[in-house]
C-alpha cells in the first residue's frame, strides 16, 4: 500500500500515512429544507388556526412575514379542516390589515430551542365568533382545495414552493361551504432562509 502525505490541520506539520491516495469515501445523507432549518437554525414554525365560524368568503388565516434581516417565509404546507359536508378553501396574497382578528402564536418545532420567535403577524378570526376578519383585499389567488366529509381534511403541498418577502402576506378564505358559520380550522407550517 502507497504512502499518503498531508498537511495535520492541527499542527501543521506535513505527515505520512498509509493508504492510497486514489480512493474515496464518502457518505451522506439529503433531509428536506424544512428539517435543517428546524435543527440548524431554529426557524421552523406551525401555526394552528381553530374554531373559525365562517361563512363563504370569509378570511379564516392571515400570516404575514415581519422579518426585518431579509429572510424569507418558505410556505411547506397547509392543511385544512371543516364540520361542512363539502367546502373549498383558497390561498391568496393578501394586502391590507386584518381587523376583527384574533392573533395566532406560531410554534417553533424544534422543541429543544423555545427562544426564537417568529418574525411574523399570524392571526385567525375571533375564537367560535361569527364575525369573520375582514380589511384584506386579494392580490392574487394561488391555489385551492376541497374538502369532503363533515370534518374533513385535505391539504395543499406547497413543497417550499412559496416563498413571502419582508412585507408580504398570505391568508386562506373559505370560499364556499354547504352550511352558513361552519367550523373551520387548520394548520400552517412554514420556515425562514
Amino acid at each position: 500500500m502507497g504512502k499518503i502525505n498531508y498537511t495535520n490541520d492541527v499542527t501543521k506539520a506535513e505527515e505520512v500515512a498509509q493508504g492510497s491516495d486514489s480512493r474515496l469515501n464518502v457518505s451522506s445523507r439529503a433531509d428536506g429544507r424544512g428539517y435543517y432549518n428546524s435543527r440548524d437554525a431554529s426557524l421552523s414554525f406551525s401555526a394552528l388556526f381553530d374554531d373559525a365560524n365562517a361563512t363563504a368568503a370569509d378570511h379564516v388565516f392571515y400570516l404575514k412575514n415581519t422579518n426585518s434581516n431579509g429572510k424569507h417565509l418558505v410556505l411547506r404546507s397547509i392543511g385544512v379542516n371543516c364540520e361542512a359536508a363539502t367546502s373549498t378553501f383558497k390561498l391568496s396574497f393578501v394586502s391590507g390589515t386584518p381587523v376583527g382578528s384574533t392573533a395566532i402564536v406560531p410554534v417553533n418545532l424544534n422543541r429543544a430551542n423555545t427562544q426564537n420567535a417568529a418574525a411574523a403577524d399570524c392571526s385567525g378570526p375571533a375564537d367560535s365568533s361569527s364575525t369573520p376578519m375582514t380589511g384584506l383585499t386579494i392580490e392574487a389567488k394561488l391555489d385551492c382545495v376541497g374538502v369532503t366529509g363533515a370534518f374533513g381534511h385535505s391539504e395543499l403541498k406547497l413543497n417550499d414552493q412559496v416563498r413571502l418577502g419582508p412585507n408580504d402576506a398570505i391568508s386562506i378564505q373559505l370560499d364556499s361551504a354547504a352550511a352558513v358559520d361552519v367550523r373551520c380550522f387548520g394548520v400552517v407550517y412554514f420556515y425562514y432562509e
